[in-house]
């Protein structure tokens, strides 16, 4: 896969309730490192206990099956998580 094929996302995993929200922060890897750094020090400061990760991958349905341990099957969790907007 080239670069220009990947996407960068966030993902927050909430630990308690296993929610996770996900965060298409695009192609521009310098873009969405800044994007990452900013959601995770506003979740930090929020105390939540939430797994924060920068993942990349090539759409939104592969990342759900690689990393299949952040979601629950069958589960629609888009916008679970106190997460602000940009």
């Amino acid at each position: 896969m080239s670069s220009a094929q990947l996407r960068h996302y966030f993902v927050a995993f909430d630990r308690q309730t296993r929610d996770t929200e996900v965060i298409d922060l695009g192609p521009d890897v310098e873009v969405a490192m800044r994007e990452y750094r900013r959601r995770e020090r506003e979740l930090v400061a929020k105390g939540l206990d939430v797994e924060i990760v920068a993942l990349g991958s090539q759409s939104e349905e592969t990342l759900r099956h690689t990393h299949s341990s952040y979601f629950r099957e069958g589960a629609d969790l888009g916008g679970v998580l106190p997460i602000p907007a940009a």
